[in-house]
């Protein structure tokens, strides 16, 4: 990153080169910056996709069970009722 072209440039230079070099250090630094943070957005919004998708199954899952087990809980019910609409028991 420094190399001895650069700190020639910026003893020659002096502030004019100082702050250049400056300028460019903070501009890689920005970059680097805006990468890792973008990574770690992408990263981060992937996974918390990834888990909705997987809830998502997981009620469509747990509706299909429901619906399943309500009517099966309705075929055994079935009321047996006399012509006057009493309900009989066993």
């Amino acid at each position: 990153m420094l190399t001895p072209e650069v700190i020639q440039v910026v003893i020659q230079g002096g502030a004019v080169g100082l702050l250049l070099m400056f300028g460019i250090m903070g501009y890689r630094v920005a970059l680097t910056t805006i990468d890792k943070v973008s990574t770690f957005v992408n990263n981060h919004l992937e996974h918390n996709t990834e888990a909705v998708r997987e809830g998502t199954e997981v009620m469509r899952e747990m509706k299909t069970e429901i619906t399943r087990m309500s009517d099966k809980l309705s075929a055994d019910t079935t009321r047996r009722v006399n012509s006057e609409g009493w309900e009989l028991r066993d």
